[in-house]
């Protein structure tokens, strides 16, 4: 993990490589060009903190005084995840030159009650940030090329507009909806909150809500490979800490350092649980979980009871 001035880097095992930025007003948009080690083209996306309310309505990028408008599907669609919406076409090659020698970009898009937002990007450490992954996929010297659509996924909506039911959609909500112990099911309601994360160029870690409580929600992991998908198990010592199966409380991915952590939280959240995961290509490895079980005002930091620290 690296980082480029406002831009961090980050390499998965088989190679992945993506660099990312937030927006900067901290509303959680992130901007990403990403390529795969055995590919020649770069992916841009663009996903903003609350979904856009139509996938056809035009997107626009403001990279200092040049403006690119992607309005079509042909320059902009949402592949793997509804708000994850990717770049393409001659357009998307157009905005990777301007990127280079840029200072910022401003991302202007319809929000979910159709008024008009905008997220602005710094570009500051963005030419270090991509020279550092040609490095690294030996790549150096190689054209910033960028007008495929991305590896792998699928659209996420047809040319109607209608969400697609793919093959992975199909399984994942049929394993998670056959599960005992779930009272949250999967369908049109609960999908917009299921969210994916890419480990790998064939693995994805799919995190689906399970039950909600007063001070904590409980999710279900499911990870998908080409051989199909199977519930994700995280490795715990503890069996009162937290994870149950293949359930965590209140899951966060930190795209940052790699982690998947969770938090229970018991009282007023002075007590209760915190773990931290990594991938390693096949399964996950336990970071390091800690726990308090007194709930008091202590400011002491919690112990360490299982992991690497312990």
């Amino acid at each position: 993990m690296r980082s480029f001035g406002d831009w961090s880097v980050q390499c998965l095992l088989d190679g992945f490589c993506s660099a990312m930025a937030h927006a900067r007003d901290d509303s959680g948009s992130r901007f990403r060009i990403a390529r795969h080690a055995e590919e020649t083209y770069w992916e841009i996306s663009f996903t903003p903190a609350v979904p856009a309310s139509d996938p056809v309505q035009p997107f626009t990028f403001a990279v200092d005084d040049a403006v690119f408008t992607f309005s079509a599907f042909e320059d902009v669609a949402p592949y793997g995840n509804a708000n994850d919406f990717f770049l393409l076409g001659t357009k998307a090659q157009g905005l990777m030159d301007a990127l280079m020698p840029g200072q910022s970009v401003s991302i202007t898009f319809t929000d979910e009650t159709g008024t008009p937002t905008e997220a602005t990007f710094s570009l500051n450490g963005l030419t270090s940030a991509l020279m550092w992954i040609d490095g690294q996929q030996r790549r150096v010297g190689s054209e910033r090329v960028a007008e495929l659509p991305p590896v792998r996924l699928s659209p996420a909506f047809d040319l109607q507009n209608e969400p697609v039911l793919n093959l992975t959609t199909v399984r994942l909500t049929t394993v998670h909806n056959d599960r005992s112990g779930c009272s949250i099911r999967i369908d049109e309601e609960s999908y917009d909150r299921v969210w994916p994360v890419a480990l790998g160029q064939y693995e994805t870690l799919f995190v689906v809500p399970c039950e909600d409580f007063a001070y904590n929600f409980v999710s279900a992991l499911y990870l998908a490979t080409d051989q199909g998908i199977a519930p994700a198990v995280l490795p715990s010592s503890d069996a009162a800490a937290g994870e149950l199966g293949n359930t965590v409380y209140s899951p966060q991915w930190d795209e940052v350092s790699g982690e998947l952590r969770s938090f229970y939280k018991g009282g007023n959240g002075n007590c209760g649980s915190a773990g931290r995961w990594t991938w390693n290509g096949e399964a996950f490895d336990l970071v390091e979980l800690r726990a308090r079980e007194t709930c008091d005002d202590s400011t002491d930091e919690w112990p360490v009871v299982a992991g690497d620290s312990n």
